[in-house]
């Protein structure tokens, strides 16, 4: 088709007219068109409870993640922050130990299990969380109070007093007087020295020593010989220690015994291991003073 053609139909559409009847059925559909697009449109409304509970579930979601990931995750930081501020909520000091205690080895066991797979960066991560788990351990356990010295009682001071000389007869020429005999003036009597009165001894009683006990490289220790003075060496097997002196023999890094002491009694626990792997033998000690039934020691590291 030429523009011509083109301009020709154009012309001939801009003269011609539709019907009467074409007209009113174009211009009805026209106004049920415009009647359709007018009315608003039905729109779906939620109950006002439904945002509430979409964004606790978010919450919780988030929390969850936070408290299981790993040292590897980019959310252990806030992990390791939610689980220190956990140990305000327990108010019974033995509960908060023991909470504090399994965070240590948690974290220990998840600090040896990356070291094993050979990724040193989670690695360092899980072992600074342990470091700040023994540090909250430490300054949580309560500390041993040294006893109070005896008064010692004082030494009476009273001044004694000496008798003044008298002096000696005058003779006059030429009548003789009898000489006089000179008084003498007695002492005073020292008051009678106070003896202080002696304090009644402590009763005995059962002590309760809690505490863990890890090796060097910081992993729980096992087999280690509890005793109240330090073990010697047996003498024909340097490399066995001998078990006399050992009333106990701690595992699992964890430490109870139950022995007997006074209020006030002043106790070093000695600690040692012997390792066959490296061939070495592990010490350690920590001393206390008896203030109550249960003693907390925190946690010993041994050491060669």
């Amino acid at each position: 088709m030429t523009d011509e053609k083109l301009a020709g139909a154009l012309g001939v559409l801009r003269t011609a007219r539709l019907n009467e009847a074409a007209s009113a059925r174009v211009r009805e559909q026209l106004e049920r068109a415009w009647q359709d697009r007018a009315t608003p449109r039905r729109r779906i409304s939620l109950p006002w409870f439904v945002p509430s509970i979409a964004v606790a579930v978010l919450f919780l979601a988030v929390g969850l993640a936070t408290l299981r990931a790993g040292a590897d995750s980019a959310l252990y930081g806030a992990r390791i922050a939610v689980e220190d501020a956990l140990v305000a909520l327990h108010t019974d000091l033995d509960d908060r130990l023991d909470y504090i205690r399994e965070l240590y080895d948690e974290r220990t066991e998840e600090a040896a299990r990356l070291e094993a797979v050979g990724n040193a960066l989670a690695a360092g991560r899980a072992r600074a969380a342990q470091d700040d788990a023994l540090r909250l351990l430490n300054a949580t356990a309560p500390k041993a109070q040294e006893p109070s010295p005896s008064p010692t009682p004082e030494t009476s001071s009273a001044p004694v007093v000496l008798p003044s000389p008298t002096p000696p007869a005058m003779t006059v020429a030429p009548t003789t007087v009898p000489a006089r005999t000179p008084t003498v003036t007695p002492p005073p009597t020292a008051p009678p020295v106070t003896k202080p009165t002696p304090s009644p001894t402590p009763t005995t009683f059962v002590v309760t020593v809690r505490g863990g006990i890890v090796n060097p490289d910081g992993s729980l220790a096992n087999d280690v010989c509890v005793s109240t003075a330090p073990v010697a060496l047996a003498p024909l097997a340097p490399t066995a220690l001998t078990t006399t002196g050992c009333f106990m023999t701690a595992t699992g890094g964890s430490l109870t015994a139950r022995i007997p002491a006074r209020k006030g009694q002043t106790i070093t626990l000695y600690f040692s291991r012997y390792d066959a792997a490296t061939g070495k033998t592990f010490r350690g000690y920590a001393t206390f003073t008896v203030t109550g039934p249960n003693v907390s020691l925190g946690v010993v590291r041994l050491g060669v």
